[in-house]
């Protein structure tokens, strides 16, 4: 089978199945991963930011409530505290009360009271070193006390009982230093008399904010309405070092919390970026008393507040790889199950393209590929059927018995009871050609059916597809009538297929039959049946041509043949009688119980080619002169020259009686002249009887007859007339190299002059191989009708120019048949029809070839032809012999090895030779025996 190169489309890559299902299920494993990692980071993102907004809400409550907590009692204090010093005189009492103040509310970093008209008197603990360091203080002071002036500040240093320390100091006037966050809270007396400002410490509110905070980086700070710094979270608040008393965000390089104060306050977390990195922000402001607000802002890193979100994420695609990782194996060990049957299906499919057909087919536990599976068996053995049996068909050669086995076959495939093929003859009729019945040999023969009349099968055949009807046998359709005798007492299931040529012209009719147990035809059988018809129908209209081809190519053969035979009476038949006993020969080497070829006979093929080979094994006597293949005398030619020569004869007798006459007139002695001419006339006669045996080819001439032929040649007779008038341009041409003589001319009585050599041997030529030169030496000239050249044979009538143009025959034998066209099988009958004139030693023409170069086909021709030629009555050459002198001249050529030894005795045994003369009663010897 062809099949057609792959196209574009049909290269593109493909995947095993197993992978693409495996690639399959991991794409939508990590899709769901995905999905599910997606919504859950989304949802875990939602609540995590939810979380830090109530992060951030709880550090704005709680910072709040730090600073009400402190800010609501030092407010009262310091509003119970401006009356009380109204109402006292000042200094003493005022700095206990201070430091008693200062005492009871830590918080307070420094407390000024600004008297009218009096100055401004400030207290600041010192609780620390530190605070101690900044104030200038001793190492025991507890308190700095600055009396601010318009001068300077006169500052006081006590300790923890209020004793004074060291002399005070004078300063400049300036504000007292103070570097911590605070917020200050004042209160004036009703009459405006005292004023008392407090700095409250905000460490407190850092450290709440501190602690708050939702990740390591986030930031919290709180800012006054001026947008100073009041409190922040550690990472926010620069180092001690560096902080100053009403610093800002921005001061403090704090460019994340200043950016989100600089947005619009909303209710909800806002994304920033800063520098690159995302943040996540919100600010809010609130009143943590009448008149006192402030604002809470945060920003904490994106990728930290979503760090669980991200985990949530990475756990999700994690598990979700582990879970792929798990179910990849597994996933790719099902699809291998799965594919397993249906790469076996792929490679039943594979084996049913190269034409394989055997193996079982897989079997799988998936419903759909098992399904597969037994359909693609149904269809393995369903092609397998149709391709063997159009093979047997088509290898079949001979039409009847293709007829046959068209029937044998489709019985044997519908399980049918029985089966005819009818086939159309020229009147339009349905002539059965064969049947078959599988209960034996068929009961009645069907009979022959006329569409014309017959509306039953008339509408099968019109119908494209085959008919199927039940019958019983009581009621059978007209041209049916013979179903009753092979199925007696049942009804019949008949299925009709119409046979049609490629051309869609009705051939015939294929006709199916069983009982009615077996059941009607299935679709799928008739279907089988319908496809299997269009193959039949094909190869019925093959073979039909064939066998009228080949019956034209005998029948072509055969006129050739007797063309070959009419060109003389004389062997008329002989290309006839050849296959005759050729195949007579051919049939006893394979079928006599004493053939030495049994074990080997000749192949249907070689058989053909050696009824081919005997009918024209003589088509190249095509080409020789029918008087060459009649000559019967040596003299002959166009016609018989002897009576030129008796003429001649004739000739000299009367010139002896003329020589009588005259010296009879001239007065010579009578009785002496009587004597020459009665001499002279025996002489002649005796010499002309002497002539006429040599001209015969029975007589076997010696030296001394061919010496008396040369001397009588050598007398002369008298020629008075032109010989040059009254003839053909061809002996014009002949005569041209000798000039004319003068007349009378003196002519010898038998000569070879010039004009007898015709023409140069036309195979005398590089163009016949050196081997037929050898076996066949070749004349100078195509023909020599010297008169004694011709008298000289010493056997049989053929000069040696004429024994080559036989002997050649052969050669136009081989070159006809070379020309022809013949196929394979045939190649060989050339070989064979131009073999039967070689010997097995070698001594035979054309080529010479020796026993083992002879083909069995050839020796049979040439045992044949031998037979036909000995036992011929119509040779006019020689008599017909009897079979047994045939038989024995065959005998000796058998023994010199001219003829097969074994095909020989073969012949003799199968009893041909008495076979062929019961049929041929011409036969000199019709009674002659046989092995």
């Amino acid at each position: 089978m062809f099949f057609p190169a792959d196209s574009p489309k049909s290269m593109r890559r493909t995947y095993p199945f197993h992978v693409l299902t495996a690639a399959l299920f991991s794409l939508v494993t990590l899709l769901v991963g995905g999905a599910i990692g997606a919504i859950a980071y989304t949802q875990y993102r939602h609540l995590l930011l939810t979380a830090v907004s109530d992060v951030f809400a709880r550090s704005l409550r709680e910072s709040q409530s730090e600073l009400a907590a402190t800010y609501l009692p030092v407010q009262a204090q310091i509003a119970l505290l401006a009356t009380t010093l109204r109402e006292t005189p000042p200094p003493k009492h005022n700095l206990a009360m201070l430091a008693r103040l200062l005492e009871s509310s830590p918080a307070i970093s420094l407390i000024a009271v600004e008297r009218k008209h009096a100055g401004q008197l400030t207290l600041m603990p010192l609780a620390h070193a530190e605070a101690r360091r900044r104030a200038g203080a001793p190492a025991q002071a507890a308190y700095r006390l600055d009396q601010v002036q318009a001068q300077g500040n006169i500052v006081h240093y006590f300790d923890a009982g209020l004793v004074p320390i060291g002399t005070p100091r004078v300063l400049p006037a300036a504000p007292i230093p103070d570097s911590s966050p605070s917020l200050q809270v004042s209160h004036a007396a009703a009459d405006g008399s005292v004023i008392v400002r407090a700095s409250l410490s905000l460490k407190n509110l850092s450290a709440i904010l501190s602690r708050l905070r939702a990740t390591p980086s986030t930031q919290l700070a709180m800012l006054n309405t001026t947008g100073a710094l009041l409190a922040a979270s550690h990472g926010a608040w620069p180092d001690a070092a560096n902080r100053s008393p009403g610093a800002t965000l921005a001061s403090m390089d704090l460019p994340i919390l200043a950016a989100a104060v600089g947005q619009p306050i909303r209710a909800e977390i806002v994304t920033l970026e800063v520098d690159g990195k995302r943040w996540q922000t919100l600010a809010q402001s609130s009143e943590i008393a009448p008149g006192i607000a402030t604002l809470m802002v945060m920003a904490a890193p994106h990728e930290e507040v979503l760090v669980g979100a991200n985990q949530i994420l990475q756990k999700t695609l994690l598990t979700t790889l582990l879970g792929l990782g798990l179910m990849v194996p597994l996933i790719w060990w099902i699809s291998r199950r799965i594919t397993d049957s249906l790469r076996r299906l792929a490679d039943t499919a594979a084996a049913v393209r190269a034409f394989r057909f055997s193996g079982e087919s897989p079997r799988s536990l998936v419903r759909e590929v098992d399904g597969l599976s037994q359909a693609m068996h149904q269809m393995r053995v369903t092609i397998q059927r149709f391709l063997d049996i159009s093979a047997r068909l088509a290898a079949e050669r001979h039409y009847d018995q293709l007829l046959e086995e068209i029937v044998a076959e489709t019985i044997a495939a519908a399980n049918a009871g029985g089966g005819t093929v009818y086939l159309f003859e020229q009147n339009q009729q349905l002539q059965p050609m064969a049947w078959r019945w599988m209960g034996g040999k068929a009961p009645v023969s069907p009979q022959v059916v006329s569409t014309q009349t017959n509306p039953f099968f008339n509408t099968a055949l019109v119908r494209p597809n085959p008919s199927q009807i039940a019958v019983s046998a009581g009621h059978l359709p007209p041209g049916l009538e013979w179903l009753g005798a092979w199925f007696p007492g049942q009804s019949i299931h008949v299925l009709m297929v119409p046979l049609r040529n490629r051309s869609g012209d009705k051939l015939g009719l294929l006709l199916l039959v069983r009982g009615a147990q077996s059941g009607p035809y299935d679709q799928d059988l008739v279907s089988f049946i319908d496809a299997l018809s269009g193959t039949m129908a094909i190869t019925i209209e093959r073979q039909s041509l064939l066998a009228g081809r080949q019956a034209l190519l005998d029948g072509v053969i055969r006129m050739i043949a007797g063309a070959i035979d009419a060109r003389s009476p004389y062997t008329s038949g002989h290309c006839q009688r050849v296959p005759e006993l050729v195949a007579m020969l051919a049939e006893a080497t394979a079928t006599h119980p004493a053939s030495p070829y049994r074990d080997a006979p000749l192949e249907e093929n070689a058989r053909e080619a050696l009824h081919l080979a005997a009918w024209l094994h003589d088509c190249g006597k095509l080409f020789v002169p029918d008087y060459v293949t009649d000559k019967s005398v040596k003299l002959e030619s166009v016609h018989n020259r002897i009576h030129e020569i008796r003429t001649r004869f004739e000739v000299l007798k009367r010139d002896a009686e003329i020589a009588y006459w005259r010296g009879a007139a001239q007065g010579k002695d009578a009785a002496l002249l009587q004597r020459e001419l009665d001499e002279t006339r025996q002489a002649l006669d005796a010499d002309y009887a002497f002539v006429a045996a040599c001209n015969l080819g029975e007589r076997a001439l010696d030296d001394e007859d061919i010496a008396r032929l040369v001397h009588l040649g050598s007398r002369v007779w008298l020629r008075t007339f032109d010989d040059r008038i009254g003839i053909s341009e061809l002996e014009l041409q002949l005569k041209a190299s000798v000039p004319p003589r003068a007349l009378p001319a003196r002519e010898h009585l038998l000569a070879d002059r010039l004009e007898h050599l015709v023409g140069d041997c036309p195979e005398n030529d590089r163009s016949v191989a050196q081997e037929v030169r050898k076996h066949m030496p070749q004349p100078r000239h195509r023909l020599n009708l010297g008169e004694l050249h011709c008298l000289s044979v010493r056997s049989g009538t053929l000069t040696p120019e004429e024994r080559y143009l036989i002997n050649a025959h052969i050669l136009g034998t081989i070159a006809m048949l070379s020309t022809l066209p013949f196929p394979p099988e045939l190649s060989s009958v050339p070989e064979t029809a131009g073999g039967h004139h070689e010997h097995l030693d070698g001594s035979g023409y054309p080529y010479g070839k020796q026993a083992e170069d002879l083909s069995l086909a050839a020796r049979i021709i040439a045992v044949a032809d031998v037979f036909e030629a000995l036992t011929a009555t119509d040779r006019p050459y020689k008599a017909g012999k009897s079979a047994d002198e045939a038989l024995a001249i065959m005998a000796d050529m058998a023994h010199r090895r001219h003829l097969d030894p074994d095909l020989f005795d073969l012949f003799v045994c199968a009893g041909i030779p008495a076979r062929y003369a019961a049929t041929h009663a011409e036969m000199p010897d019709a009674g002659a025996s046989g092995g």
